[in-house]
């Protein structure tokens, strides 16, 4: 790609995040399609970022940027988010999701009648919890990094 292409190559634009990779994956792909299309093998040329990191768990979208508008990015990470959850009742896990060594599992008599008592209405009302400007606590297995390596790779080396 030559240097003035890849100068005009400037915008942000959101993408749908599939389920089971990363965000930093993602780009990868994109850089790679990108590179493609313009007939250059030069994707490490291509500056790109995100405004946000899912789990490769999660689907969703992110907000990407493509050249000097990577630097108008950080707008989104402070910017109101919407979520959608699924989970399953009685079951804990290392990871906080699927992905993860159960730790604890509660089983109540007939599949069907386990959690009979739990209502769509208590639900809700705990989900409120999550709404507004949080705190969270991310498992060890997440994107975040110390010195530089991801916590869920610093994990999986021990």
């Amino acid at each position: 790609m030559s240097g003035s292409l890849r100068k005009s190559l400037n915008g942000i634009f959101p993408v749908l995040k599939p389920h089971g990779i990363t965000s930093a994956q993602l780009l990868n792909v994109i850089k790679e399609k990108l590179a493609e299309e313009l007939s250059s093998g030069h994707k490490s040329a291509m500056k790109m970022g995100h405004g946000g990191t899912l789990d490769s768990t999660a689907t969703g979208i992110i907000v990407v940027g493509i050249g000097n508008d990577c630097k108008r990015l950080k707008v989104f990470l402070n910017s109101e988010k919407s979520y959608f959850v699924r989970g399953q009742l009685g079951i804990a896990t290392d990871t906080y999701n699927e992905t993860g060594q159960i730790l604890m599992e509660r089983r109540y008599g007939k599949v069907e009648r386990r959690y009979d008592h739990v209502t769509e209405n208590m639900l809700q009302e705990r989900l409120k919890d999550f709404e507004g400007r949080i705190k969270q606590t991310p498992p060890v297995y997440s994107a975040l990094k110390k010195d530089g390596k991801r916590y869920s790779d610093l994990v999986s080396d021990n």
